[in-house]
């Protein structure tokens, strides 16, 4: 799989909620709409954070 994230700053395990949320949703075990949900401090539905591993930093522009 293949994601590409870009914006101005990330929080910390951002990317990596991102893409975990994507991988449950894809397996089915989480709705489309978790994926927005899942961004929120307060959200316990899935805490599911895709390992480091693989994650690669391309590009960084100022």
């Amino acid at each position: 799989m293949r994601i590409r994230v870009a914006a101005d700053g990330f929080l910390r395990y951002m990317v990596r909620r991102i893409a975990g949320s994507l991988i449950e949703i894809g397996r089915g075990k989480l709705e489309g709409d978790a994926l927005q949900r899942s961004l929120e401090p307060t959200f316990e539905e899935a805490r599911w954070t895709a390992p480091a591993k693989g994650l690669i930093l391309w590009d960084i522009a100022y």
